[in-house]
């Protein structure tokens, strides 16, 4: 069955290779989605992909989504936080 990739949700199946604009495999057939893959979807523009019935994540596979989201999160908070100093430096040593 088709569905767009904002109605994905972890534990579908790709039923198709998912491939790029310019024809590179994204996602081979049989790869479970994650959140992760979905916002790598979102990321080459693709609208909506086949997938077969959603298979459950194990408790195990859902913990490494959920921290893999979390080192995420931080990544980006530590990447914005380093602009932040690197401004007011710069607006310090303007005084």
């Amino acid at each position: 069955m088709n569905i767009l990739v904002q109605d994905l949700k972890a534990g579908f199946v790709v039923k198709e290779d998912v491939c790029s604009q310019d024809g590179h495999i994204i996602m081979p057939k049989g790869m479970k989605i994650t959140k992760h893959r979905i916002q790598v979807l979102r990321a080459f523009l693709i609208k909506e992909i086949q997938v077969q019935k959603r298979t459950s994540l194990s408790n195990q596979e859902e913990e490494i989504n959920e921290l893999y989201e979390s080192i995420e999160n931080y990544n980006a908070f530590v990447d914005q936080y380093k602009k932040v100093i690197e401004r007011y430096k710069k607006i310090f040593q303007e005084w």
